[in-house]
């Protein structure tokens, strides 16, 4: 049994052990068994009301029946798959599940298919939905779904590995295709990686195969965030499985896995950004669905998990992740922050996390035997090792500006110090002092200390333990370490007093955190001699003197942290504060708890003696809870020594200083008598202030009192009268507070030993216990139950003040006269002010323990479960009084309402007391609920610093469990039983059919709530509603009750705007929503009533009416179902409801508000319902579905701008994907399901529509009014179409809709040009299922408007709209559009793009693309229209067209390639890229720059779209040319091609173009169409071959290489002959001879062809066909390298190209001529060159690191080396700079080699210039020149800033040398002081004992360089 239900007080535990919760659990099971019906929507919503349930019982840590959970799983997921129409049912059964597949997942017995799964998945979020659901509540369902697969994927049958890898992965191919993403997300979600649970089948899947395969496709698509998140994910669940299962070798893997790992971390390196310029476009539905949104923590955590399991011993990935660790060092530190912090932050996190989470494993496995390989298994070597790598890691995060990262340094120092005490000790030590010591540097304290504190408990057990620091590393005895450690506790608990600062809360709890650990730990605190701990040698008397000192000083200066904090409605009248000291995360409470509850009788007299005299001496208001806090743990300690000390002289003061003036006689006292002439008098405000203040502290101190209250209960009694008499407001509140903890402290149960200590030690140390088991923790807790004199006292409490306040108050009502005095008004008030503060406090002090209202089920229930009880058990004390004395206070209360209504409706103040008071009553858990929701958060630091992790290798290595002190485990017991208590009395349920109804207390209180939520003033609703919100929630059965006046108060005229604004409060709450979609009576009045509440004219009622609705839109649920037993009442509901809308909208439309008229169409939208054909004539969903559809149809001719949009997305939902009037429905299979589809057919009623006179004129008119074009808005950013959709943000509707359509593109877009700025997909998709539903008709009703738009070419709107319509009938398919192809639509599209504007040539551009897009889930199905639209882009322009023309073509013709699907390279469209291809060779030279660009671009589509042509013909794939054959078959006719090439060519060729015309192939004769093709194939062949002769030749695989060799070598000769050129222009200087007219002209020839080429490179790298083509890439880059400083223009291109390059990942193959490439680069005469390959070099070498072959490494070394000596400074500096990088995670010998050789010459150099200075004038210079000199210089600065915070042995030498040569040339001298000058400044912060490794001689040299010798004296 978990501890939580062990420890439980006797008298709960006694209940549990009755009545045990295992089996009320087997009665709900059944109960649901029972309730399911297959395809019943009844049973489906009824199996709703046990969710709550079960899940009470699952939090409950109840101990379950495999068997019934099992049952329960199986019928929840029957319940799940049934409901795909109702996704909120599927959500609360997906959470539910959840949790007990997550639970339980290794003691059930279960399989769980997993095509299911998928098909909830695709149909809801992937596909169309013809219902309407809410954006919110949708994308909660998505997370949901995606939670439980995860936790399902475990139970998944034998060979669904198997069957998901060959599901998805034909999908991997085209990686341009959003179904690759789509597919790796599923793959990445559902693939099950545990090999030992496989078949034989699914291990040969997950072979080493696979992950070769897996890496593979994985490199194919760089610079992707979604792409690296999805294969981390996947391949880290492998690795982890493959670790356990030793099934597949990784180590030949691990340098492609950690090149991965190092570039997902965005660093900056050298000149490169931090983040790629190239990525890549996620589609809507993607992102949301596998990658967790935007806000989607770093893919860091799944490298971080594959690291720890690739871990072996003996293996290289030590060595990989030190080489890792080396590199990403310098990014942890302080001074290096940036975006990248946050994946280095986390990437620590998870590295201790999942470290420590294999060690459990392991240590289980040994400890029950099954160890399969004992050798993979990490022993105590491989533990050092990976502590000492991360221990960088932690001294550099801990002093992180980023608070997230200095708290994860310091609780991972904590976690590795259970594993390594001796190594990570140390470091805490050393960095405490440094901190505690440094003057400029003080918020270093603030992180020391937290570091200090979550290290306390490992630093006890391991000072504690011996041979815990036998040795060292250096093999020496290091027991000097035990009494260093503990020394430096001592000196933290005093040197730290001075940091509790009112003025410096971080480091106060910081301070507090770092007491209450160490308290935690010590034992009992005190002297020796009175039974103290020895754990710490400390002075605790003199400690808790100065603690005291400073805490007094500190509470006597503390304020309020900001505005006092709302208690709301919740908290009441309790005592708050809102100080720093009782935030969240503060120790306070622990500390003061601990530190009485552990002190020595001695030290607590003394302690107590300071707080006496301390609390009587001052007067602190804003600090009474921090004081009560410590009065009530000193009386919590020692109850007879602190209420003698502390409460009596307190209470006795109350009891004078109010003697002293008049009372009230309101206190109820027999005593008092009510006097109208004191009611007017009042306290002094010193003595009001002292009064309260003395109260609330004693209110405080009396919580954990009990019976020891009992003989002081006269003296309670006269202060609580006394209270209540005063003639004062505060402290009338101050003594309902006291009488309210009076009663909690007398009935309550709560533990009276929590603090005692652990009677197990381990050496020394308390032992901290596991919740998980009871064992071996213990002894439970003693605890409070209140004997028979607090039960009576707490009667007679009850009696006085319930019941007596209950008769006062009825006496008031019922007399419904105002006293006739002067003062009776004022008498009345204050009089029922205090009543209601006496019934307030006694139903707070008792809460649940006065019995509620009775509720069970009706007599008649059978069975003899019938009346089992099935909540939980809990009970937070001993009961008080009965449910007749609640009854009689609700009845009471009920007349009071109606009495202040009558009489003092204006008193906000009693309405509101009157609101909480009903509360109390209504709702008896409050009291509970809020205790265990504040308990909760605030226990959460504590709980957090306070455990002790599983993995302990100090004490017990062997733990199971995570531990946790004593006391905090009992107070998380105190905190369970309350939450159990308020769950047992939140809701009665009960066994058996039978309704258990609300009791009529309940009924009368919600309808009292309710008129108060309509209440005139806006404080009096907003508390009314929130306690109706919790009465609703509890008995969602009242809201039925409630609606009738909710929306009267809409639609009644007379009603009053405030009542208005209540009720739209209200009706936002979630029980009233999800009762507005269950009940097809309540929505419709719900409609009807928000259409008619327009008489509320002002500001606040139409924005709150409007924000109800837009909230209703989106959390919408789903309408009601047709249930079988009300199906034609509510068929007659829902059809009156759509026809009072659409009369609505007919009758009077120009008279309805735009808002209203707006709210109404979006009401038909959600009536949408999901339309099934049952034989019906006529169906009344059928024809409800025509009605709206042609509601919204005629809205696109409406002049109200904002319902356009929302029709448009209306009519996507409405229309069918496929229609009758399509092509393909002559298919067999299409017209199989003609006649289906013919039922659901929208066209009888949208003819009519269409066929109006100057339909398809007002639409374009319209439509073009809602394309906005904002000043200065460029095309950058991610494109999306809801852009252009008009300005609603008044209603917000449309924009807070779920899509209903998919993202589109669904292919790869990198280039504006390709996507209009204001083209919408919804208005064209709209015109595509338009033309498919009505066809020729639509067609012909546009085409006039078209031509006419076609003729007005400035008309930027229209245009736009031109392009959706004529792209949406291009891609619909249907027989009209397909003729009219010919007659009127392509003279008509051609005349449009010949004429568009530059402005208007995206949306055309757009408009080509979307009508080529492929159909289809993989975008397979090409469009029919495909090769005439091609064929129209593709014919030739005339000689004399301008540059913007041949640009536009050129344009459109990239837009349409790049939806391309491969096709035979001998087809039509393969020939027409072959001639496409062979027109861009010959236009590289064009004089238009926007020409050339585009040029590139369409040269990068090409080839690519060739190379993916000849992949598809290797594979021999025939699929495509099967389904040429049956679109012949279909009699699809393909028209002969027109393209005249003997027109003269746009652009001149050059003679290099030529040579790559002919050396790329272009003169083979062509092939003939295979005959399987088609005859109207066939039928073309002859005629093409007849035009283009043999000019026309196809580009094969190895003719594409060849034309990238050409290319290759072309672009090299070029590049030459510009820097042979000279002058500045090329990159010369102005010395440079002059060039020929022709050698100019021939090199703005060559400049031309590289701008293309360099646009051809920018196109490959942006759009992601850069991995196929880099061995082009590769073969340009030395060209590229050369042109950095050429002509300005080039230049700036060539540098912005080299920056995209920059970020090119290099397959392994291809990285021998990569840098082969650099190498020559580096070695070019041009020292510009050479700079640029150096800056190339530094982030090529840090990226490819883990795969450059050691040759490759050392060719670089060495170059990069030899460029240290070149002539030119600047390539000295930089190089300089990249071997400072490269020696960062590099191979030691490379580093060491050039470390020592470097200090050999210098030293040298040094000693040779020693004595030149020595000799005379005469003697021959040295053979060094000052460049070799320079060069060494820079290498020695090289060697020290590649350590730039750490200390190495060799590091003191080196910077001493290097400070000698200050005295050489200026040069030499600018850049020794510069590389000491940064050496100075990174080691700064750690200097203090820094300096010890130089020698007194080296700190001399130091010094002299250096201005400011503080730091180095």
């Amino acid at each position: 049994m978990h501890v939580y239900n062990a420890w439980l007080p006797p008298p709960v535990r006694e209940l549990l052990e009755a009545d045990p919760e295992k089996n009320k659990f087997h009665y709900v099971v059944l109960e649901v068994e029972r309730e399911w019906q297959l395809h019943s929507a009844e049973s489906r919503f009824a199996s709703l009301k046990w969710i709550s349930v079960l899940n009470t019982f699952l939090k409950a840590r109840a101990e379950l029946a495999t068997e019934d959970l099992e049952l329960l799983v199986k019928r929840g997921l029957d319940i799940l798959l049934a409901s795909s129409d109702n996704l909120f049912v599927q959500i609360q059964w997906s959470r539910c599940l959840v949790k007990i597949l997550k639970k339980y997942r290794n003691s059930l017995s279960l399989i769980i298919q997993w095509k299911p799964y998928y098909r909830l998945i695709y149909d809801t979020h992937f596909k169309r939905r013809i219902s309407y659901e809410g954006l919110a509540l949708k994308q909660y369902h998505q997370d949901t779904i995606v939670s439980l697969v995860r936790t399902s994927r475990r139970f998944f049958p034998a060979g669904s590995v198997t069957e998901i890898w060959e599901e998805f992965r034909p999908a991997l191919d085209d990686l341009s295709h959003n179904s690759a993403l789509e597919a790796v997300g599923f793959i990445s979600l559902f693939m099950p990686t545990k090999l030992e649970k496989l078949t034989e089948t699914d291990r040969a899947t997950l072979s080493s195969k696979w992950l070769e395969e897996c890496l593979k496709v994985w490199a194919a698509l760089p610079n992707s965030h979604y792409w690296d998140r999805q294969w981390a994910s996947l391949l880290s669940r492998f690795i982890k499985h493959c670790c356990i299962s030793q099934t597949v070798d990784l180590d030949p893997y691990l340098p492609t896995l950690f090149t991965h790992i190092l570039r997902s971390f965005e660093v900056p390196v050298g000149k490169s950004g931090t983040s790629s310029p190239v990525g890549r476009d996620i589609s809507r539905e993607i992102m949301l669905a596998f990658n967790g949104g935007v806000w989607s923590l770093p893919v860091s955590k799944y490298f971080a998990k594959a690291i720890v399991y690739m871990l072996k011993p003996g293996g290289p990935t030590e060595i990989l992740l030190s080489n890792l660790i080396d590199l990403l060092e310098q990014y942890y530190h302080p001074s290096n922050g940036g975006s990248w912090t946050i994946s280095l932050e986390r990437f620590l996190h998870f590295l201790v996390y999942y470290f420590q989470k294999r060690l459990a494993f392991e240590q289980r496995s040994r400890s029950a035997g099954a160890v399969p390989e004992m050798n993979s298994f990490l022993g105590s070597a491989e533990r050092r090792s990976f502590v000492k790598t991360l221990l960088p890691l932690i001294e550099r995060g801990q002093y992180s500006k980023d608070p997230n990262m200095s708290e994860t340094a310091a609780s991972t120092a904590s976690m590795l110090t259970y594993l390594e005490p001796s190594l990570v000790l140390p470091l805490i030590n050393s960095r405490f002092h440094t901190a505690l010591n440094t003057i400029t540097a003080t918020h270093q304290l603030e992180s020391a200390v937290t570091t200090l504190a979550l290290a306390a408990r490992p630093t006890f057990l391991a000072c504690a333990k011996e041979g815990v620091f036998a040795k060292n590393d250096d093999n020496q005895a290091s027991s000097l370490y035990l009494e260093e450690f503990t020394e430096t506790l001592v000196v933290a608990m005093f040197s730290t007093l001075l940091g509790m600062d009112a003025n410096d809360p971080p480091k106060t709890l910081a301070t507090m955190a770092l007491y209450s650990s160490i308290l935690c730990n010590v034992g009992v605190v005190g002297d020796v001699a009175d039974g103290g701990s020895l754990v710490l040698p400390i002075d605790w008397s003199q400690w808790l003197d100065e603690f005291l000192s400073r805490l007094f000083t500190l509470l006597l200066h503390l304020e309020p942290s900001g505005q006092q904090m709302d208690t709301g409605l919740d908290d009441g009248y309790y005592l708050s504060s809102s100080t720093f000291l009782m935030q969240e995360g503060s120790f306070y409470h622990s500390v003061i708890e601990l530190l009485f509850g552990r002190l020595t009788k001695p030290l607590y007299l003394q302690a107590l003696k300071k707080l006496a005299q301390f609390v009587q001496s001052n007067v602190l208001p804003g600090a009474a809870l921090e004081i009560g806090l410590l009065c009530s743990f000193a009386v919590f300690t020692n109850p007879a020594e602190a209420i003698s000390q502390l409460l009596v002289p307190i209470m006795k003061s109350l009891v004078a200083s109010l003697g002293d003036f008049p009372t009230t006689g309101f206190g109820g006292d027999a005593d008092s008598r009510i006097d109208s002439s004191r009611v007017q008098a009042t306290l002094s405000q010193a003595v009001e202030t002292s009064v309260t203040f003395q109260l609330n502290v004693l209110s405080a101190a009396l919580m954990f009192a009990g019976e020891n209250l009992l003989p002081f209960k006269a003296l309670l009694d006269k202060v609580i009268f006394a209270s209540f008499n005063a003639p004062s407001s505060k402290v009338n509140e101050a003594g309902n507070r006291l009488l309210s903890s009076l009663l909690g402290s007398l009935i309550f149960y709560y533990p009276l030993d929590q603090y005692k200590l652990n009677s197990r030690l381990v050496d020394g140390v308390e032992a901290w216990i596991s919740t998980k088991s009871s064992a071996e923790d213990g002894d439970a807790p003693d605890w409070h139950i209140p004997n028979k004199e607090e039960l009576s006292y707490a009667n007679a409490l009850l009696d006085q003040h319930l019941r007596g306040a209950v008769s006062s108050l009825r006496d008031v009502c019922q007399s419904n006269r105002q006293a006739e005095s002067s003062g009776g008004q004022v008498q009345g008030k204050e009089y029922l002010r205090v009543l209601f503060l006496r019934i307030d406090a006694t139903l707070r002090g008792v809460g649940s323990c006065l019995p509620d209202f009775y509720m069970a089920p009706a007599s008649g229930a059978s069975g003899s479960k019938a009346k089992t009880r099935l909540n939980v058990v809990g009970a937070f004390g001993a009961t008080v009084g009965d449910n007749k004395l609640r009854e009689e206070a609700a009845d009471t209360l009920h007349a009071a309402c109606e009495y202040l209504f009558n009489e003092r409706a204006d008193d906000t103040v009693l309405l509101m007391m009157l609101i909480r008071v009903m509360d109390l009553v209504g709702y008896c858990a409050t009291l509970e609920h809020n205790f265990w929701s504040n308990g909760k958060r605030l226990r959460h630091a504590e709980a957090k610093c306070l455990t002790e992790p599983k993995m302990n290798f100090i004490t017990n290595p062997d733990a199971k469990n995570k531990r946790r002190p004593r006391w905090l485990v009992v107070d998380m017991v105190s905190l369970h039983n309350a939450w159990r208590s308020s769950r047992a009395s939140f809701r009665p349920t009960y066994a058996g059919p039978e309704i258990v109804p609300v009791s009529k207390h309940h009924a009368l209180l919600a309808k009292d709530l309710l008129k108060l939520s309509l209440h005139r003033y806006d404080v009096v609703r907003k508390f009314a509603v929130s306690a109706l919100g919790k009465s609703l929630k509890r008995f969602p059965i009242l809201v039925k009750d409630c609606l009738p006046i909710l929306t009267g108060s809409l639609e009644d005229s007379a009603a009053l705007e405030d009542s208005a604004l209540g009720a739209c409060k209200v009706l936002m709450l979630r029980p009233v929503l999800r009762h507005l979609t269950q009940d097809w009576g309540a929505l419709s009045l719900f409609f009807r009533s928000l259409l008619k509440s327009a008489h509320h004219e002002s500001v606040k009622a139409q924005s709150a009416i409007n924000e109800l609705f837009v909230v209703f839109s989106v959390r919408f649920g789903g309408l009601p179902s047709l249930s079988s037993a009300t199906k034609n009442a509510d068929a007659s509901t829902y059809n009156a409801l759509v026809a009072h809308i659409k009369g609505m909208l007919s009758d009077g439309a120009e008279n309805i508000h735009w808002r209203y008229n707006l709210m109404a169409n979006g009401m038909l939208l959600l009536l949408l319902v999901q339309p099934v054909s049952d034989g019906s004539k006529p169906n009344p969903v059928l024809e409800s579905r025509r009605i709206i559809a042609e509601q919204f149809l005629s809205n696109l001719s409406s002049e109200l701008p904002a319902l356009r949009p929302l029709s448009i997305i209306a009519l996507l939902c409405l229309l069918q994907a496929w229609s009758h009037e399509s092509l393909v429905a002559k298919s067999p299979g299409a017209l199989k399901a003609k006649n289906e589809l013919a039922n659901l057919s929208l066209k009888d009623v949208l003819l009519p529509i269409i066929q109006k006179q100057g339909f398809g004129g007002t639409i374009i008119q319209n439509l073009a009014f809602d394309h906005h074009y904002p000043e200065g808005s460029g095309r950058s950013g991610r494109w999306n179409g809801s852009r252009v959709t008009a300005r609603i943000s008044d209603l917000g509707l449309t924009a807070l809709m779920p899509p209903f359509t998919r993202d589109w593109p669904r292919t790869r877009t990198w280039d504006s040009g390709m996507i209009g700025e204001a083209f919408s997909v919804n208005s064209a998709k709209l015109f595509k299922r338009l033309a498919r539903e009505c066809g020729e008709v639509l067609v012909n009703a546009l085409r006039g408007p078209l031509e006419e738009v076609a003729n007005l070419p400035e008309e930027r709107g229209k245009q736009c709209v031109a392009a959706e319509i004529i792209g949406g009938l291009l891609q619909s398919d249907v027989k009209c559009v397909v003729a009219a192809w010919d007659d009127w639509l392509r003279p008509l599209l051609q005349k449009c793009l010949m004429q568009a504007t530059v402005e208007s040539v995206p949306e055309w551009a757009t408009c080509i693309r979307f009508s080529l897009t492929g159909k289809g889930g993989r975008g397979e199905s090409s469009p029919v229209l495909r090769y005439e639209i091609l064929e129209c882009l593709a014919e030739p322009l005339p000689s004399t067209a301008s540059t913007s023309l041949i640009a536009k073509r050129l344009m459109l013709l990239r837009a349409a390639l790049v939806e391309y699907r491969p096709v035979p390279s001998q087809s039509k469209e393969g020939l027409l890229h072959a001639h496409l291809l062979r027109e861009m060779t010959s236009s590289m030279a064009h004089a238009a720059p926007q020409v050339r660009e585009n040029v590139g671009s369409l040269m990068c589509i090409l080839l690519a779209n060739v190379r993916a042509s000849s992949a598809l013909e290797e594979q021999g794939c025939v699929q495509i040319a099967d389904r040429m054959e049956t679109e012949s078959n279909l009699g699809i006719s393909h028209p002969s091609i027109t393209v005249d090439l003997n027109k003269a060519a746009v652009g001149t060729p050059a003679e290099t173009v030529a040579k790559l015309q002919f050396k790329a192939g272009f003169t083979a004769p062509m092939d003939i169409v295979p005959s399987r093709a088609g005859d109207a194939l066939m039928a073309t062949g002859g005629a093409l071959e007849k035009t283009w002769g043999s000019e026309v030749r196809l580009v094969e695989t190895a003719t594409v290489d060849e034309f990238n060799k050409v290319l290759v070598e072309e672009t090299k000769i070029s590049s030459l002959r510009i820097q042979s050129l000279g002058g500045p222009a090329f990159g010369g200087s102005e010395a440079s001879t002059s060039n020929s007219a022709d050698q100019l002209e021939n090199g703005s020839q060559d400049i031309k062809w590289m701008e293309t080429v360099l646009y051809f490179i920018i196109a490959c790298l942006k759009s992601g066909k850069a991995v196929d083509m880099t061995t082009t890439l590769i073969g340009l880059l030395h060209p590229l390298l050369s042109l950095q400083t050429s002509e300005k223009d080039l230049s700036a291109l060539a540098k912005g190209t080299l920056r995209l390059l920059n970020w090119h990942p290099i397959p392994s193959e291809n990285l021998p001529a990569a840098v082969k490439a650099v190498l020559e680069a580096a070695a070019d005469t041009n020292w510009h060159t050479r700079v640029a390959a150096l800056v190339f070099i530094q982030s090529f070498v840090y990226r490819h690191t883990y795969i450059l072959s050691t040759k490759d490494k050392e060719s670089l070394w060495n170059r990069v080396r030899e460029l240290l000596s070149d002539p030119q400074v600047e390539v000295r500096e930089l190089a300089a700079t990249n071997i400072s990088g490269m020696m960062k995670g590099s191979d030691n010998a490379f580093a060491e080699a050039f470390r020592e050789q470097t200090m050999r010459a210098a030293s040298s150099m040094h000693n040779a210039s020693k004595r030149k200075r020595r000799t005379s004038e005469t003697t021959p210079k040295p053979v060094c020149t000052a460049a070799a000199i320079h060069g060494n210089v820079l290498g020695l600065a090289a060697c020290v800033l590649s350590v730039p915070y750490d200390m190495p042995t060799w590091l003191p030498d080196t910077v001493t040398l290097l400070g000698r040569f200050s005295g050489e040339s200026s040069l030499i001298k600018s850049t020794v002081k510069k590389a000491i000058s940064e050496f100075r400044r990174t080691h700064s912060d750690t200097w203090a004992y820094q300096k010890n490794s130089f020698s007194e001689e080296q700190l001399e040299v130091l010094s002299d360089l250096t201005s400011s010798a503080s730091y180095f004296a």
